[in-house]
């Protein structure tokens, strides 16, 4: 099983909803919804496979770590919650004892 197929699998064990769409407006690549008790985590499909799990990884980062609606928050809330995001992508994707055995190399 890839990486891609590994989330996508915890996110439908999670109850989170993945789909592609392409009516995802530019320049988003993906995006993370919560409305009525529901998750769902939007790409853009002609995405390749390693870009799909980048994107998807950054938005499972928003599903863990976000705190309310982006859309309303000012500019600095807004760049803190992309930031937790793209952290939590990062360490899910490149988890710390790979990145070290990696330097260590």
């Amino acid at each position: 099983m890839t990486k891609l197929e590994e989330l996508l699998q915890e996110m439908e064990d999670r109850g989170v909803t993945v789909k592609e769409d392409a009516r995802l407006p530019e320049p988003f690549c993906g995006l993370y919804l919560y409305h009525e008790n529901k998750h769902t985590i939007v790409l853009r499909p002609r995405l390749s496979a390693p870009g799909k799990l980048c994107v998807l990884a950054e938005e499972v980062g928003h599903f863990e770590t976000a705190l309310g609606d982006m859309r309303t928050l000012p500019p600095a809330l807004n760049h803190l919650q992309e930031k937790r995001a793209l952290a939590r992508a990062i360490e899910r994707l490149v988890p710390l004892d790979a990145l070290c055995t990696a330097v260590h190399r």
